[in-house]
């Protein structure tokens, strides 16, 4: 809470779990969300956030943030912003005694932060001739989508673009990436923990030539 680390940005923010157990609190607010493994912290611009490890392993999280810090939508951003009274910082959500769950959602309805379980998503089949995609989606915005997409052994998905740049993340199996368009090199493996890059308008495809399951977090941003 000092002045040169105020957690307010002026992006759309997904904060993944990969390992550990993530809290993660809006002092401005009150409200506390715990996040476990496989699951997501979603919120927009001007949103307080502090995060901590609250397990006794290492927290692993990804962390997609359109639009990107180099316009100026963090650190910059942030240093513009008043920092909060602390007479007013507030780790619970006082108005909630005696109220819950009696008014659940009325209290759900004002949150800033959106945790995202694995029921949250939103899933939708993509391509077709019987290569139809299982992707569920984390968030959809006019600055970022992200979801998770599953393949099952030997299955690949059409050949595609994307509106805006997309990262993606291995999260189990092995994946085979086929770029057409590409100078060079056109097909690339990928094993957990791996993350590859596709700018704007890349034409590519996912394979997964296995025996086993293939998952993975993609991010895009701006447009999907």
């Amino acid at each position: 809470h000092s002045n040169e680390f105020r957690t307010i940005f002026g992006a759309d923010v997904v904060y993944y779990v990969l390992s550990g157990t993530m809290v993660i609190a809006n002092p401005q607010t009150g409200e506390v969300h715990r996040v476990l493994p496989g699951e997501a912290a979603f919120f927009r611009k001007d949103t307080w956030h502090h995060a901590l490890n609250y397990s006794r392993e290492s927290l692993r999280v990804l962390e997609y943030f359109s639009p990107p810090p180099s316009q100026g939508t963090s650190g910059a951003y942030a240093r513009t912003k008043p920092l909060l009274e602390i007479s007013n910082v507030k780790y619970g959500i006082d108005t909630a005694l005696g109220h819950w769950p009696m008014q659940r959602s009325e209290i759900e309805r004002d949150f800033t932060i959106r945790v995202i379980r694995v029921h949250d998503l939103l899933w939708r089949l993509e391509g077709g001739k019987g290569n139809e995609v299982s992707t569920g989606l984390l968030c959809s915005t006019e600055n970022l989508t992200m979801g998770k997409i599953i393949l099952q052994p030997g299955q690949h998905g059409d050949l595609h673009r994307h509106g805006g740049d997309e990262s993606l993340y291995l999260l189990e199996g092995t994946l085979n990436l086929f770029c057409p368009e590409n100078e060079g090199q056109k097909w690339f493996e990928l094993k957990p923990q791996d993350g590859f890059y596709l700018p704007a308008g890349s034409l590519h495809a996912y394979h997964n030539i296995t025996d086993k399951p293939v998952t993975l977090i993609f991010g895009t941003a701006p447009n999907y």
